[in-house]
């Protein structure tokens, strides 16, 4: 459990991410986090009561897939896109940085593949098809079932024991079925799109934070006075 947004980072520092995280939301913050490591796989489950922010260095050796299962998407966004239900997110390769925001409630599940193994999985399967998807955005919308499917699994190894044990067979499977469920739901007319944002706002927002080492909940307020622009700039 994590009652503080630093204990967060320190805890994701131990995996290799060095990652800012701010809260953006007011009251007293409880959340949790759960890790399961599959030889080359690895799955982890962040659960927290408050809106927060992530701001950190993008690792290129590492596709970061994540869903998320809670409904409320006031502040969730990755890459600085809105964050509709029903969708694997924040695999794109194509990034010189982290940025997520997730809302109250939020239980997010992330599913941490190796990049040079899955891109060259991908490309002995399909060719350039899932690697256009990963290199070109990075939200792709799933059939309900789909979702369904990867949420339940990701549950299934976050367990432990018998019934979360599995070998290294098992680990390629489960890449062979994000391929598919990537290629497959690509095929969807408007199952995903390129876009590119103007992230300098969320930058500067970040830098803000964690160098004013602001120790109260970020209000709209705080951010439109400290970096002089609208709160309809921030809030698209």
């Amino acid at each position: 459990p994590f009652s503080h947004s630093n204990e967060l980072s320190a805890f994701l520092s131990q995996l290799g991410f060095q990652v800012d995280i701010v809260q953006i939301t007011k009251g007293n913050l409880q959340g949790s986090c759960s890790i399961s490591i599959d030889t080359e796989i690895t799955y982890l489950c962040i659960q927290s009561n408050q809106g927060l922010n992530f701001f950190g260095e993008y690792r290129p050796q590492t596709i970061t897939i994540a869903i998320e299962t809670s409904t409320n998407r006031e502040y969730s966004k990755i890459q600085g896109e809105n964050l509709p239900l029903s969708c694997m997110a924040g695999y794109g390769t194509n990034k010189d940085a982290i940025l997520y925001s997730v809302s109250p409630g939020s239980c997010i599940f992330f599913m941490l593949l190796p990049s040079i193994y899955f891109h060259g999985f991908s490309h002995q399967l399909s060719g350039e098809k899932v690697i256009d998807i990963l290199q070109n955005s990075n939200i792709l919308k799933l059939q309900p079932s789909h979702f369904t499917h990867l949420t339940s699994i990701c549950k299934q190894k976050l367990l432990g024991g018998a019934e979360g044990s599995h070998n290294a067979h098992s680990n390629h499977d489960f890449m062979l079925l994000i391929h598919d469920i990537m290629a497959s739901n690509a095929a969807i007319p408007g199952s995903y799109h390129t876009k590119n944002v103007d992230r300098s706002l969320i930058h500067q927002f970040m830098r803000l934070a964690v160098d004013d080492e602001l120790i109260h909940p970020v209000t709209i307020n705080d951010i439109s006075k400290k970096l002089f622009t609208s709160k309809t700039n921030l809030s698209t």
